[in-house]
């Protein structure tokens, strides 16, 4: 019997270990094996009459490539094997090894390798500085947290780590897919003094931020005020129990002011609006002028700003005039990420080739479209978006939670995933995760 073995999701330092079990369980002296690996992982090192055949990582993670390669090396070595056995736990192999048990007519079984996985390697308890000396990783720790929101949830520190540094990228059979890697790392910053944990997303899922971080004052004067406003005292509340249902109320609040306020805090800091009083107005200027004067990119940002300043006073409640070089700054970025503007069907943005060209249209749900852009944004800067914060969202980005905005969140969310823009998270349905970053590429002079 000829055995193909799939180790492309084991981690370093447990294939030997999982081999061996497989081996002494099920194999026979004399059979063969043939092992599918990753491009750079470990190899197995067995006793046996054995083939490594490896993928580069991308062929691997694309599970239609990787099927079709599966399906070429078995039909390669079939033909000197009456029976295969395909050992694996990764979906698109056993889909594989079926699809070509139907076409070729050959005998082909399937084995999960899950129950002779490794249990003996928990991943990093420590911060193992042959993988990335501790100075370097603390220094990456502390940029990524710079340049992102303040409070940064773990589950999305390692996405903005590898912004900063391409070694922490999660690579499958590689030593930065070792679990608990991340802990280990924030254990280790907080022994320096670098982060602390604070109230996050969930229990499991704290706030990491920076002891020193500038944005710790405003952060906080912002939920100062909030709570007032909500007449909940911080100051006189008694420290609550983690045990008692009014604990449990009293952080389901602050949770609460936090998220709202994270949103907002967040795209103010990233200077990227939302200008919860003014955009949607801003909206409607720029439908009229396109509907009635066809003006060029660069003229229906001009107009647009110019007439809603001359409004601003009714729109907005506070006495503060409208900012229009920060409102100019964040539409051209809009406008540079979101292709809603159209010439003659054709798709154009706020950039240099396109800043003269005439505005002939606007694509279907183009509201839709830039209001989507808000919410990429935030998943960009490792802000997790669920679909229980849908009301947070609203008063966020439309400064009222009444129903029509609750329900003008959906449809956005709906819209991004319509278009490809996010998708469900694989293992959390009901959060969103981004499916292809845009990069910022506004002709942005005010900026």
């Amino acid at each position: 019997m000829l055995w193909f073995v799939d180790i492309t999701h084991l981690r370093p330092g447990i294939i030997n270990e999982t081999l061996e079990q497989l081996v002494a369980a099920k194999m026979s002296d004399g059979e063969k094996i043939i092992f599918l690996a990753t491009e750079g992982q470990e190899r197995p090192s067995l006793d046996r009459d054995m083939e490594v055949i490896t993928f580069p990582v991308d062929v691997v993670l694309n599970d239609g490539k990787f099927s079709i390669e599966v399906i070429e090396n078995l039909n390669k070595f079939a033909a000197n094997d009456s029976y295969i056995c395909v050992a694996t736990s990764h979906a698109p192999v056993k889909n594989a090894a079926q699809m070509f048990a139907v076409t070729s007519g050959a005998e082909v079984a399937t084995l999960s390798l899950a129950p002779f996985v490794s249990r003996s390697h928990e991943g990093m308890t420590e911060w193992d500085d042959s993988f990335i000396p501790r100075e370097e990783a603390l220094r990456a720790l502390a940029r990524a947290l710079v340049r992102g929101p303040f409070g940064v949830p773990m589950t999305n520190v390692r996405q903005m780590l590898t912004q900063e540094d391409s070694r922490f990228e999660k690579r499958i059979g590689s030593a930065s897919s070792q679990p608990r890697l991340i802990s280990a790392l924030i254990k280790m910053a907080e022994s320096e003094g670098l982060v602390r944990r604070a109230t996050g997303p969930s229990k499991n899922n704290p706030l990491i931020e920076l002891v020193n971080d500038p944005r710790i004052e405003l952060f906080r004067e912002t939920r100062r005020t909030r709570t007032r406003h909500r007449h909940i005292s911080r100051q006189a509340a008694p420290t609550p129990s983690i045990n008692t249902r009014s604990g449990d109320k009293y952080e389901e609040v602050q949770r609460e002011e936090r998220k709202s306020d994270l949103f907002i805090t967040t795209l103010r800091n990233d200077g990227f609006g939302p200008f919860q009083e003014v955009r949607l107005a801003a909206y409607e200027i720029m439908g009229g002028l396109v509907a009635t004067s066809q003006p060029t990119v660069q003229i229906l940002l001009r107009e647009t700003v110019a007439d809603l300043v001359s409004k601003s006073s009714e729109l907005i409640k506070s006495k503060k005039p409208l900012p229009s070089s920060a409102f100019r700054s964040f539409l051209s970025r809009l406008l540079s990420r979101s292709p809603v503007l159209l010439h003659d069907g054709s798709p154009i943005t706020y950039t240099w080739s396109d800043v003269d060209v005439v505005v002939t249209g606007l694509i279907e749900n183009w509201q839709l479209a830039l209001d989507g852009e808000l919410v990429c944004r935030l998943l960009e800067l490792g802000i997790e978006v669920d679909l229980e914060d849908t009301m947070d969202l609203a008063g966020a980005l439309y400064n009222s939670r009444r129903n029509e905005y609750f329900d003008r969140v959906l449809e956005v969310e709906r819209y991004l995933i319509a278009t490809g823009r996010v998708r469900e998270h694989a293992r959390i349905r009901s959060r969103l995760e981004l499916v292809r970053p845009v990069t910022d590429n506004a002709m942005n002079p005010d900026r």
